[in-house]
């Protein structure tokens, strides 16, 4: 599927593949993601420490060692609309997000990067539509 139809693809179907190209610890790319945003339940198999990051309730998880597991889960999810209807309204997050990765903490990151970055070390914040300001208000163009 081209990437441009992705989207469109996943939710026409109600559970979609979604495996990591490795299952190394922290390896989470957007396969699991795609799937949440378009409306389908994953069949992911990732990192062991998935769980660390994403309510396992969400998807059904698929280990490498589980098949049997997994195909008698998704024949009683396509059978049960219940069942399935509470695993798509499931939270997707395991927990809040950390409070480094809140918006407010990465544009004073990104405030703290830029200011080490110029020269002069004149104040500047990022605002959330990326633009950059002066202490002063004034617009900052980098070169």
């Amino acid at each position: 599927v081209p990437r441009s139809a992705t989207g469109a693809f996943l939710a026409r179907h109600k559970f979609t593949i979604a495996f990591e190209n490795s299952r190394a610890e922290g390896y989470i790319t957007e396969k699991l993601v795609q799937a949440f945003l378009h409306g389908a339940v994953p069949i992911y198999c990732g990192p062991p420490d998935v769980g660390r990051y994403f309510n396992e309730h969400a998807f059904v998880l698929y280990t490498g060692k589980n098949f049997d597991e997994v195909l008698e889960r998704l024949q009683r999810l396509d059978r049960n609309v219940d069942e399935y209807a509470q695993m798509l309204a499931a939270p997707k997050l395991t927990t809040p997000l950390h409070p480094d990765y809140r918006p407010e903490a990465l544009d004073r990151r990104m405030t703290e990067i830029v200011e080490r970055l110029r020269p002069e070390r004149r104040a500047v914040q990022i605002t959330k539509n990326g633009a950059a300001l002066a202490a002063d208000d004034t617009d900052v163009t980098f070169e």
